[in-house]
């Protein structure tokens, strides 16, 4: 198998990354890529990491306490990302 069948094949498989205590279920980038860049875009971020997350998933990091900050959102969003081996120039 060659290196991209296999990234291909990785990009289809939902994900589990850890942010504080929670367990978040990352689908495939091709669920919901495409809504995180129209969102990121026009600088709509909570929008964007709704799109990732699944509205559920989203609340529950959303109800937090103490609350999130923006730069814990920022990297959740980036951990997110790096489980997929994307990157600002991939995406």
């Amino acid at each position: 198998m060659s290196t991209d069948q296999a990234r291909a094949e990785a990009l289809q498989e939902a994900k589990t990354i850890t942010f504080r205590d929670l367990k978040l279920t990352i689908p495939p980038p091709d669920e919901w890529l495409l809504d995180w860049v129209h969102y990121t875009d026009r600088d709509q971020i909570t929008l964007a990491l709704e799109s990732m997350l699944g509205h559920a998933q989203y609340e529950a990091v959303r109800t937090l306490k103490p609350r999130p900050k923006m730069s814990e959102m920022n990297a959740l969003m980036a951990s997110a990302q790096s489980a997929f081996g994307l990157d600002a120039g991939n995406s």
